[in-house]
């Protein structure tokens, strides 16, 4: 978890000076994961939450430089985070049957947003309503909803 989430902000900081002076456009990638509790995925989602919140927070404070933020969000299960395999989600409700994006197809959408200086780019109608959906559900509801989704035997 530290690895992932200081690689962001350590090559963040490490290459800020040199934005600054390029008023380059910055890319990262989290996943919608960043949006819900996460049962069976806890660690894979606290990563991607700090990544959402540093990318906005960052975003904010670049404002007036010409430097962009964007943070892609795939779907957890998505081949291109390459977590399908890793927790088993190939068999679970958020995946089994659904054609997810590929990693060049996802990269291919997050340069297509950052080229639109978007903040937060969210692959397909499904996935933006199940993002929406969940800031206005109930805590203790959405925890539920993603623990079924999430298990494979589901």
């Amino acid at each position: 978890m530290r690895l992932n989430m200081n690689t962001v902000v350590g090559l963040v900081e490490l290459v800020l000076p040199d934005l600054l002076v390029t008023c380059i456009k910055l890319l990262n990638t989290a996943s919608t994961a960043f949006f819900q509790p996460g049962p069976h995925m806890v660690v894979h989602e606290a990563q991607k939450v700090s990544v959402l919140s540093f990318s906005e927070a960052i975003a904010s404070e670049l404002e007036d430089t010409g430097v962009t933020v964007t943070v892609t969000a795939p779907r957890p299960g998505s081949k291109a985070l390459g977590s399908q395999d890793k927790a088993d989600l190939s068999n679970s409700a958020l995946v089994k049957g659904k054609k997810l994006p590929t990693s060049v197809e996802m990269a291919a959408l997050g340069y297509e947003a950052m080229q639109r200086e978007q903040q937060v780019c969210i692959r397909g109608l499904i996935d933006s309503v199940m993002v929406q959906s969940v800031r206005i559900t109930p805590r203790h509801v959405a925890t539920t909803m993603v623990k079924h989704l999430y298990n494979p035997t589901a």
